[in-house]
């Protein structure tokens, strides 16, 4: 049982949850990216380098290229 109560959470609880929450949101920009992206080639190595270089704030330019360059 917690010693915590309802209204008090660590702060290492909160940062966790942000930080699941931002690996969710990546991962989300990216199947958005995946499904206009043209070549269906190495889907797992492209999500690390996603990941890497938090591709996702840069999502809607790049579905915008992406649209450009069909």
């Amino acid at each position: 049982m917690s010693r915590h109560s309802p209204d008090s959470v660590p702060l290492e609880e909160i940062r966790t949850e942000e930080k699941r929450e931002e690996e969710n949101r990546r991962a989300s920009a990216f199947e958005d990216f995946w499904k206009a992206y043209p070549n269906k080639e190495a889907k797992k190595k492209s999500l690390e380098i996603w990941k890497r270089k938090k591709l996702d704030i840069h999502l809607p330019a790049i579905l915008w290229f992406i649209e450009k360059a069909k």
